[in-house]
């Protein structure tokens, strides 16, 4: 939910004023001794979840306590880099209520509209190469103020297994104060070689209205990120030529932005899935809801909102979408087959 401008502005004009824990107190509402508790021995959750390409991705969840703790602080964090995000950062960053401008995935893929030429670039396990001792750094120095013991503390607290967790909430925020500086000499070296460039978390993308990149592009990028010890994953990298149509972050753009077809194509299969799941659970169960079935429900739901931000609330697609959900959530009862619940037993 966005909140007004002028609470993230006093959030923002605290944090920086904060040097010990106990400053922080009355900002996220948790004792200094909750906090250093905390950071004693982060607890964690990991598992694994099934990517598309096939590969496994490990997921570090905090564990409740934690979680809520991570969850306040980011907020904070998320304030204050409002003020201080470069150009070409687009990921995880705040919005507010009536903001003309914001950052997100939509805009991040509007600022490379019309070009001619184009570069994709993936950072190798983002938040896996953000150390302790970076987020300590990001503590210690401006925009923050923080005193090397709180500093110590909270990046401890912040961390897991020795650099950022891919699960917590506060792991974007922090990655992106982290980065800050590299985003701002790629975005100072892409002006000088009329190139357009911007980040939404570990994907770069640089585009030009020129027909041709200069060849020593990826070498002076590269020499760029090792300055600042961040990898690529170099069997991600994606050039794109003229009359191709150009991907960012899974976004068509040509002339506008636009949703991939094989989007649209996978939806409609989670939307059958979604009924039939619906019509088997009020079968056998005389009830829809069930675990599997309300987190089906949530994941379709956020894709239709997806093509709503993407597309537009006025969007054919986005109406007839929103017309299947509610469907596929609301079966006719009447037109099911008979309930095992209802099944006239004791007539036999």
């Amino acid at each position: 939910m966005a909140v007004g401008y002028r609470h993230i502005y006093r959030t923002a004009r605290y944090l920086r004023s904060c040097r010990q824990l106990s400053d922080l107190e009355g900002l996220i509402k948790v004792s200094k001794a909750d906090i250093t508790l905390h950071s004693l021995h982060p607890k964690y959750y990991e598992f694994r979840v099934l990517k598309k390409n096939g590969g496994f991705r490990k997921i570090e969840a905090p564990q409740p306590g934690l979680m809520d703790l991570l969850r306040k602080l980011n907020f904070v964090l998320q304030c204050l880099y409002f003020f201080e995000k470069p150009p070409a950062s687009y990921g995880f960053v705040m919005s507010h209520k009536g903001n003309k401008q914001p950052r997100n995935i939509r805009t991040n893929a509007e600022r490379h509209i019309n070009s001619a030429c184009m570069l994709n670039v993936d950072f190798e396990d983002f938040f896996h190469q953000i150390k302790v001792d970076k987020v300590y750094a990001v503590l210690v120095n401006p925009p923050f103020h923080f005193s090397r013991e709180s500093a110590d503390v909270l990046a401890t607290l912040c961390t897991f297994k020795g650099r950022l967790p891919m699960g917590s909430p506060a792991s974007p925020a922090l990655s992106n104060f982290a980065v800050r500086d590299m985003d701002w000499m790629l975005d100072a070296w892409s002006k000088e070689r009329g190139y357009r460039f911007t980040r939404f978390v570990d994907d770069l993308s640089f585009s030009s209205e020129t027909s041709a990149f200069h060849p020593t592009m990826m070498p002076e990028i590269n020499a760029i990120l090792s300055n600042f010890n961040m990898k690529i994953n170099p069997t991600k990298t994606k050039w794109f030529g003229p009359g191709e149509v150009k991907v960012v972050t899974g976004l068509e753009v040509t002339d506008q932005v636009r949703i991939p077809g094989s989007f649209y194509y996978d939806l409609s299969n989670d939307l059958k899935r979604l009924k039939y799941s619906i019509e088997a659970q009020v079968q056998v169960m005389g009830s829809q809801h069930n675990e599997m079935v309300e987190k089906l429900k949530k994941q379709v739901r956020g894709k239709i909102n997806f093509v709503g931000m993407i597309q537009g609330k006025g969007d054919r697609k986005y109406t007839d979408l929103l017309r299947d959900y509610d469907n596929a959530i609301h079966p006719d009862i009447d037109k099911l087959s008979v309930r095992w619940v209802d099944f006239p037993y004791q007539d036999f």
